[in-house]
């Protein structure tokens, strides 16, 4: 059985807590995507992040628990604060206690105290004490090579007498449910194997003679970026920024912009991309989202050229050489949703109460 096939075998079929991680591009978004439509359980998506919460159409942590911005001590005293402060409507308190399914999305960044947080509203609505999350079924989705949880040097002063670190897997719950950790490990978005196995090795910190050598003999100290088409790694935004504002400059064409259409409830920091995007023909986009439609042309991170512009249309050249027939980009929308119970106060749904529309690109 596939690793694909087991998360879907105990995600839908048993109550048993999961662990599901995997390198990007490995399918766990789209994995995340088909168990929410197959399931017939009732379950919520929550993510440490705005931009997290709504790339997984879910919600964020702390709004989905009420949950008070400051750290969280596993004391009998900080729970009985946290729920003096909690001020959870009743309908909120009926969606929690439908809950079957919680799936944490991104969970690298969720801290230890937030989790145990989590937890304790959890035994507390679902009024089971006793048993971790309430006796309900996790998800956890992530990839511990990538973004780490933010701790304050202040605040692990504190903490680090409950914990032996800051990570969701180090809290006190997780060492309760004992959860089945299941791997992806096939990389669909790159097909070079001599290049997924160095991007391995150095991932995992043990890159070998062979492959230092073969990434050494590609060093060109005199390389100008301003004569080449080159994709530029960088460590900050505002470095990315810089280069990809220099390089739009140097194109001939003309310039046009776009915005992005915003509706009902959507907070600046919960936007996607940004409201505006300039562009030229001739200059290189990357996708920053998967394709919603049926053709499935695009995925996050596919690579473009600009080859026609007006104020209303986006035409791109894939850069990759799989189709070098021009692709009319359409529009994506990204929803701000709340779960609500259902008519019945037995299941919970979705509820829309914002949306963002734009071109899915960036420079």
């Amino acid at each position: 059985m596939s690793p694909y096939e087991l998360v879907y075998e105990y995600a839908l079929n048993t109550s048993r807590s999961i662990f599901l991680t995997g390198k990007a591009g490995t399918g766990k978004t789209t994995l995340l995507r088909r168990l929410c439509k197959e399931s017939m359980k009732s379950l919520a998506i929550v993510a440490p992040t705005g931009v997290a919460a709504i790339n997984a159409r879910g919600v964020t942590i702390h709004s989905f628990f009420q949950l008070p911005p400051q750290m969280f001590l596993p004391t009998d005293y900080a729970r009985k604060q946290l729920f003096a402060e909690m001020q959870m409507r009743g309908d909120k308190q009926q969606v929690i206690r439908n809950l079957e399914l919680l799936i944490i999305d991104e969970v690298s960044m969720v801290r230890a105290d937030l989790l145990d947080a989590m937890d304790a509203v959890l035994r507390k609505i679902k009024r089971r004490h006793q048993l971790p999350f309430g006796g309900g079924q996790v998800l956890f989705i992530g990839d511990l090579f990538q973004l780490s949880p933010i701790v304050k040097e202040n605040e692990w002063g504190e903490l680090r007498e409950y914990y032996d670190g800051p990570y969701f897997f180090q809290s006190r719950v997780f060492r309760e449910i004992n959860p089945i950790y299941i791997e992806l490990d096939k990389v669909f978005r790159q097909s070079n194997r001599l290049f997924v196995d160095i991007l391995n090795e150095v991932r995992n910190n043990a890159l070998t003679e062979v492959s230092r050598e073969y990434l050494n003999a590609r060093y060109q100290p005199d390389y100008d970026l301003d004569k080449h088409d080159t994709l530029v790694l960088s460590t900050h935004n505002r470095k990315v920024d810089a280069i990809n504002e220099r390089k739009l400059s140097l194109l001939d064409t003309d310039e046009y912009t776009y915005e992005a259409n915003v509706q009902g409830t959507f907070s600046d920091a919960m936007y996607p991309m940004d409201t505006l995007l300039r562009l030229k023909v001739g200059a290189k986009v990357i996708f920053t989202r998967n394709d919603s439609s049926p053709e499935h042309a695009y995925y996050n991170g596919r690579l473009a050229t600009v080859s026609y512009l007006d104020k209303e249309t986006i035409r791109v050249v894939f850069d990759d050489g799989s189709d070098n027939d021009e692709y009319a980009v359409h529009q994506e929308t990204w929803e701000n949703i709340r779960y609500v119970t259902s008519k019945n106060k037995e299941d919970i749904k979705t509820e829309v109460v914002g949306t963002f529309t734009h071109f899915p690109l960036r420079l």
